[in-house]
């Protein structure tokens, strides 16, 4: 528990800094520039039995899911943007970009609070965990 609210805790001020221009200005002027390579429009899904689903949001196709214990650090970054989107009064579940630019950052776009997180900067475990979802065919159970 203590390590999901510091995960929270980071992640929040990860985006407070990027939003409030703290953030290293050469990679996010990179970044903001940079041609996505591959992208994938994703939408978290969290079902009442702490389940939560990664779904591709233009074919509709589960692509990784997360029993309850598992994820963590996916769980932290979706329900970190929630609660951005709660904030101004958004309560949409609307999908987000995840995408890899050619500056080789990987980076998730939520459009509805104009939010990038780039995903390189929380460490090689955490963001393979997001590179899976870009690779990811949608044939979970198969």
């Amino acid at each position: 528990m203590v390590a999901v609210a510091l995960l929270l805790t980071s992640i929040t001020a990860l985006i407070l800094a990027g939003r409030s221009g703290l953030m290293d200005q050469r990679n996010a002027a990179a970044d903001s520039t940079a041609p996505p390579i591959v992208s994938r429009h994703i939408l978290f899904i969290d079902s009442a039995d702490g389940v939560v689903r990664v779904v591709d949001s233009q074919g509709a196709r589960t692509l990784l899911e997360y029993q309850p214990g598992e994820g963590s650090f996916v769980r932290g970054v979706m329900r970190t943007l929630a609660r951005q989107r709660r904030a101004i009064g958004n309560h949409d579940n609307s999908a987000v970009e995840l995408r890899q630019v050619a500056t080789r950052h990987l980076q998730l776009v939520d459009p509805v609070t104009d939010t990038t997180l780039i995903l390189n900067a929380f460490g090689p475990d955490n963001l393979a965990e997001f590179s899976r979802l870009l690779k990811a065919d949608g044939q979970l159970g198969t």
